[in-house]
């Protein structure tokens, strides 16, 4: 499933949010991306007044050149590679840009050279990577006394080398009517608690008008204290 704009078919965005307006797709957008790239490329949410990807891209990059164009001050580093590619956005031509090998220097270059290497702009994501990197992100900033990892599909948080919890997240769009959809991850989540001494493992879904609550599950084929919930987690830059 993807998230974002692809050169030939325009703007796509997940059935999941289907119903949200312009401005709440765009925020999601945004908020998803930033806690998946660098600082130094992340878009102030404010941006998500332009509604479209590319408007809101083009907008920030507008503002960012107008900003460093009004600077007066002693040049310290001067890139060659970041030039060419803020003259090439300029100019409206990008006919050059895939022989540029080295990286470019300046932020705004960095965004160009991302957005427009195949000539036009693009800029797409596989949603279930996205979420997954949003999540982790999350987790890390709510959980700064704790050791967080990745490991096959799975984020686990350690304190003073124990496993507290796992949180496997999936991008699919279920209801308290729909929950055999989440069958499988049911059944991994389950045989990792009782592989592990856990104390409780969360399978973690974007969250619904028709998915508003923890659930706990009970499955006959777990055989440990550890608890499992399946959780509407909120895409939202703030920390709950």
């Amino acid at each position: 499933m993807k998230f974002g704009h692809l050169l030939d078919i325009g703007e796509i965005t997940p059935s999941i949010f289907s119903k949200f307006s312009k401005f709440q797709k765009a925020k999601i957008f945004l908020t998803l991306y930033n806690a998946n790239v660098k600082n130094e490329l992340k878009i102030p949410l404010k941006y998500a007044k332009f509604l479209k990807i590319e408007d809101i891209f083009r907008a920030y990059i507008d503002d960012l050149l107008k900003i460093n164009s009004l600077k007066i001050c002693k040049v310290k580093n001067f890139c060659l590679v970041s030039n060419a590619l803020i003259h090439a956005y300029l100019q409206g031509d990008f006919s050059r840009l895939k022989f540029m090998a080295k990286e470019p220097v300046y932020h705004v270059a960095k965004l160009i050279k991302i957005l427009y290497s195949s000539g036009k702009f693009e800029l797409c994501f596989e949603a279930n990577d996205m979420f997954a990197g949003f999540v982790y992100d999350k987790i890390s900033k709510k959980h700064p006394d704790k050791q967080i990892y990745l490991k096959d599909g799975v984020i686990f948080a350690e304190c003073s080398g124990k496993k507290i919890f796992g949180v496997m997240p999936s991008f699919k769009e279920i209801s308290k009517d729909s929950f055999h959809t989440a069958k499988s991850e049911i059944l991994r989540a389950t045989r990792i608690l009782n592989e592990s001494d856990l104390e409780a493992m969360f399978i973690v879904f974007p969250r619904n008008g028709k998915f508003l609550k923890h659930v706990e599950v009970r499955h006959k084929a777990c055989r440990c204290s550890g608890k499992l919930k399946l959780v509407p987690y909120t895409i939202s830059h703030k920390l709950f």
